[in-house]
Parts: structure tokens; sequence; C-alpha cells
């Protein structure tokens, strides 16, 4: 591709022609690596800036606009920063509005060919000089720029050839940052040997970029652990004063932070996305993300950015394409199979995209989503209009779940959390949606005459007891206490298998020993709730809480009722319930005219 075919593709906007002549220029190289290996570098511009040797830039965000400013050859520069676009595995660019410095405007596109032998990689540049003095930086300048290009991208293709990923400048920890690092973590080292030693290296020595916010499951993954067991290793390492919690609320399309509180008791009820042009509900099920940071008693980290709004910060986004009124847009859907969302900033409306090998479909046009469901196949042809005005900007992302998120109902059901941070409480009036929760509910049969028989402070010493070993097999199976109510208990578990497990162990305990006056009845049911607040503790609220607890009407001593959801959950340990008594149970859902099929197992 030459200059001018580039131009004939994508000329200037008038509105910035008006400003003066522009300064264009493009330069190629040939790269073995494919496409697939190289994208993640290159839409890593905040690294790829780095490697290039360009200065850090300091980014503010003001009514979903963002502003960058810098020093480059004894230059102060500012400039509004449109939001980057980028064509998975084709294209990556960005214009900025210079308010001070050697130009008025610079445009930057990365375009990649796939080839036989590798990869065709051209680089744009265009800029509209301020004066006489930047038309001569600008001229002596670019040339030494291409070269860095042409040297950082062979370096980038020999690490992808031979496996080496690339290391940022190391952080070094200062002689009384260390002291009380060491001390903070000294009560740590014994229970949690190995992931001591993993935050250490991270707080002595990685770069601010990979500090600022920690994603425990994520970091689970790269250190080859169980998640649930890191994210109990952060919440300890937050009691010490090591790390910090972070509630954030998170933006349901571009994923990024909208507000971030250190209680949980500060979320709001609602926020808002500027960039997006969306008002949403802060309180959803998939709009609130717990993260790490570390202790700035410890470590100050401030973020140094060489690029913002990158590509690499929305993962989950594939297109983003700004067109202007009368522009049309075509590309090949080399993306993964799976279900995407189609949408435009701002509007309410999406478009449904089921991307498989096997669909017949082959093309797409699309002037403006309406809630539509298509099936294309991979590497399917999309055409998006703007028949406008005004400016539109599509966006192509993936609609899947987060794996990666700590949700609310991740803390809500760990022991360790309602233990630790007991003070933790949701705002008054407010309603979490934590999904789909399995509930346990037990109490003790006969509580009446166990008083009458033994008195009341031999009773009461029993009961003490059976809440404390309720507590430690609940605490064992990796479920919490949500709450006691009189002589019962109400637990959460995030796993139905582990609320069946301890039900089990639980009548075990109490029913196969006689010397224990204790019985229990339990029942189980899982469903969608939402978390409150109730006594200064989360609580959990709705239908299912309901049933769950008006189970405990068909159940009775050395008895366990556990509804359908439950026993078809894809792990339930059938295995381990095939040894009692099963009755099949239809039973009357309160306050409605249907009912539900249970299952009651009588432990003998």
């Amino acid at each position: 591709m030459q200059l001018p075919d580039y131009l004939q593709l994508n000329p200037w906007p008038e509105r910035m022609r008006a400003s003066g002549q522009p300064l264009d220029y493009i330069q190629s190289w040939h790269l073995r690596s494919d496409r697939l290996a190289l994208w993640p570098a290159l839409i890593d511009t905040s690294g790829f800036n780095q490697r290039l040797g360009l200065p850090p830039i300091k980014y503010t965000e003001q009514d979903g606009r963002l502003f960058g400013n810098t020093k480059t050859a004894g230059f102060e520069l500012e400039w509004e920063e449109e939001p980057w676009q980028w064509d998975y595995l084709h294209a990556i660019g960005n214009i900025r509005h210079y308010r001070r410095g050697f130009a008025h405007y610079v445009r930057v596109q990365y375009l990649l060919q796939e080839q036989a032998s590798g990869t065709q990689i051209f680089v744009y540049f265009g800029w509209i000089p301020r004066h006489r003095r930047g038309w001569l930086l600008l001229k002596a300048s670019m040339p030494l720029l291409y070269k860095k290009f042409g040297q950082t991208l062979a370096a980038l293709d020999a690490e992808i050839s031979q496996r080496v990923s690339f290391r940022m400048p190391a952080f070094t920890l200062d002689a009384q940052a260390s002291r009380i690092l060491e001390d903070r973590l000294a009560p740590l080292q014994e229970s949690w040997p190995q992931m001591t030693d993993q935050l250490r290296q991270m707080i002595r020595s990685k770069p601010d970029e990979q500090m600022d916010r920690l994603r425990v499951f994520r970091l689970a993954d790269a250190w080859g652990l169980e998640r649930m067991a890191v994210l109990r290793f952060f919440l300890e390492a937050t009691k010490a004063a090591i790390c910090k919690l972070s509630w954030d609320v998170i933006c349901p399309h571009c994923r990024g932070v909208r507000t971030a509180v250190e209680h949980l008791y500060d979320l709001p009820q609602q926020d808002h996305c500027e960039a997006c042009q969306l008002d949403f509900s802060a309180t959803g099920l998939n709009t609130i993300e717990i993260t790490f940071h570390v202790h700035p008693a410890i470590r100050q980290i401030e973020p140094v950015l060489y690029c913002a709004a990158e590509p690499a910060k929305k993962p989950h986004i594939y297109l983003q394409r700004l067109l202007r009124p009368g522009q049309t847009y075509s590309f090949n859907l080399a993306v993964p199979p799976g279900r995407y969302r189609l949408r435009v900033t701002g509007d309410q409306y999406f478009d449904l995209l089921d991307i498989k090998s096997e669909h017949a479909h082959r093309s797409l046009t699309l002037d403006t989503p309406s809630g539509y469901h298509h099936h294309l196949a991979v590497g399917a042809s999309l055409t998006l209009r703007n028949s406008g005005p005004p400016e539109k900007q599509w966006i192509l992302e993936r609609h899947d779940f987060d794996y990666d998120l700590v949700r609310p109902a991740d803390l809500f059901t760990l022991q360790e959390f309602r233990d630790l941070f007991s003070s933790e409480a949701i705002a008054v009036g407010l309603k979490l949606d934590v999904g789909d929760q399995t509930l346990l509910f037990t109490d003790i049969v006969g509580s009446t005459r166990l008083y009458q028989v033994n008195g009341d402070a031999s009773a009461f010493s029993r009961v003490h007891e059976h809440f404390q070993t309720c507590y430690q097999i609940v605490k064992e199976h990796r479920g919490a206490i949500v709450k006691t109510m009189g002589d019962a208990i109400m637990a959460a578990f995030a796993d139905p298998a582990n609320a069946a497990r301890t039900a089990l162990t639980l009548q075990k305990k109490f029913s196969q020993h006689p010397d224990t006056a204790i019985r229990l009845r339990i029942t189980i049911h899982s469903g969608p709730c939402l978390a409150v607040r109730l006594n200064s503790n989360v609580d959990y609220f709705g239908n299912s809480v309901n049933v769950g607890a008006k189970l405990q009407n068909i159940c009775e001593a050395n008895q366990i009722v556990i509804s359908q959801p439950v026993v078809q959950a894809t792990n339930f340990p059938a295995q381990d319930f095939a040894a009692y008594q099963a009755e099949q149970i239809l039973f009357p859902i309160p306050k409605t005219e249907t009912a539900m099929n249970v299952v009651r197992y009588t432990i003998t």
C-alpha cells in the first residue's frame, strides 16, 4: 500500500484540513510472526510506546473525554484524545487534537495484512503542523521515529519466535517500605508461604503498570493456584494492611471503572458512563468488581500511562469504529466462534451475532442495530453504514461473562470475609443482585424439650456448641453463615455440591452420636437472591430465601430436604446420598400457584 492509496481510503476530515497542510507518512515492514501472535503486543499501545522509548503520558478524564499531556523535544504537549479505533487482526488507530504543542492534529494507524510468510505491517502518521518550527521538527524526527519502529517490530518478532516476553523496567522498594512490608507479611508466611512469596516479589519489583489494580482470579491462574484460596489470602493480606480492597462499579458496555469505593456501604444505586453515554444500575449482577491495591503505606502506585483508551484495556471488544455521515465500513469477521453484541454508542438497542463455522450466512449489512439475532459463518463479511447524521461509533464485543471478575457474591459466601470484615455492610435500602445462591437452613428439632429436660444452662451450652460445630463444618465446605435465628442457621454457598456435603456432614455429626441430644432438620434450595442490610450485616432476601425456609415444614429430625434445582446441579454428589432413604415430594411454592419437586432424604 502506497501513501496515495491510503489517503484515498482514509481522507483527512475537512474540519482538520482547515487548520493547515498535512504531513503524511507511511512505511511498512514484513514480520515472520502471524497476526494472531502480533495482535496482543500491538493493541497494548502503552507497552508498545514504552518499547519505542516515548515519554510517559499523564491522562485525565473529564465528562467522558480523555485529555493527555507530556513533554517531548522541548515542547509541552496537551491534547484531547479521540477513542481508539480498531478492527481485530486488521487495524488499530487514533486521533489527537492538540491544544498546545507543535501540531494541531495527529492521526496514527497500524494496518496488518496477512501473508503466507507472515504479516506485513503498515504504520501511517499524519500531522497538521501548528507552525513552521513544528513542520521542520516533524520533517527531521519522523525518519528517526520510523527507524525506531523498525527496530522495535524486529525485536517483537524475535521475541515471539523465541517465546520470550518483553520485560518492563523493574521497580525497587526502598528500605523503609521493605521493613514495613516484611513486618506485615510475617504473620502470613507460615499459613500461606507460596502466596506470601508471590505477593512479596510483586510488591518489591513489579512496575506500576502491573500493580495498579490487582485482579485476584487472574493472578491465581498465573500462579497456578486455586482461585478461591488466593482470594482468601488477599482478604488476610488486606486485614494485615498489606493491601486495600476496592468495590469497583463497572460500566456494562466498556467494562471500565466508573466509581471505586473502599467500603461496601458507599456503593451508589445508579451510575453513569460518559464515554458510553449510558446510565445504568450499579447494583446489577455483573456491575461490581472487587479488586485489590497495594497499601499506600508500603508503596504509592502512580499509574504511568504511555497511551490510554487502548484496545488492550477492552479485550472483550473486537471492533470499535467511528463512521461519519455517509461512511461505510466493511470487514471480515476473523473472530473466534461465539456470541457477540453489535451496538452503537449511546443506543439502547443492539443486535446479537452468533458466529460459528457451520453457519451458512456469509454476509450482513447494517445501518443501525434493531434487536435482531443473526447467525453468521466465521470469516463472514460485515458491512456497517451510517446514513447519518450524526456520527456513529459501532462496537462489536463478546457477549459473555468475564470469568476473571470477583463479584460481591464471591465474598459473601466466604466465611473469612464475614469474619474479617464484619463491619462491611450494604447501605440501607440498597439491594445488590448476587445471582443464584445455594442456601442451607438448619433447625434444632425439639429445642423446647431440650431446655425442659436439661435445664437452661446445660441446654444453652449444648446449643452454643452446636452453633460452633455448624460454623466450622460450613466453613470447611466453603460456605458462610449468613445469620442465626433462634436455634436455626442460614448459610450460603457458591457451589450446590458443597452445600449438599455440608448437610451430610452435619447430620452425621448430630444424628449418629447417642450422647448428642441435638437433632437437626436441614433444607437446601438454590435460586436468585438479593443481598441487603440487616442489623449491620449482609443478609439475603427474595423468594429463593422464602422457599428454602418453608421447606423446613416438610422436614423432620435426621432428614435433609433438597429442592430440584440443587439435585439437578451438574456436580450434585448423588453417590454420597445413595445409602439413604429417598422420597420424592411435590412441594407447593408459597404465594404462587406452582409446585416444585423436592427430595427428602432420611439419615438412618
